[in-house]
């Protein structure tokens, strides 16, 4: 039976990264999107910053803060 707790715990962690990166993907490729149509840098950073602003959760809103960091 302990096999099976620690099991579940190992999936539930692996969930859990799997939830994040999908965020993390989504951001990226919102922030993609924002490039490919923005005319100007500024509009480009504007409209991305308050992308990144629409993420509450501050576990992963410093790993998006770093994808942002890759292209500004």
């Amino acid at each position: 039976m302990q096999w099976e707790n620690e099991k579940e715990e190992k999936k539930e962690a692996l969930d859990s990264w799997i939830g994040f990166t999908e965020e993390e993907l989504g951001f990226a490729e919102a922030i993609h999107e924002i490039l490919e149509n923005s005319t100007t840098k500024e509009e480009f950073i504007r409209l991305a910053k308050a992308k990144l602003r629409e993420y509450k959760n501050p576990w992963i809103k410093d790993t998006l803060q770093s994808i942002l960091n890759l292209v500004i």
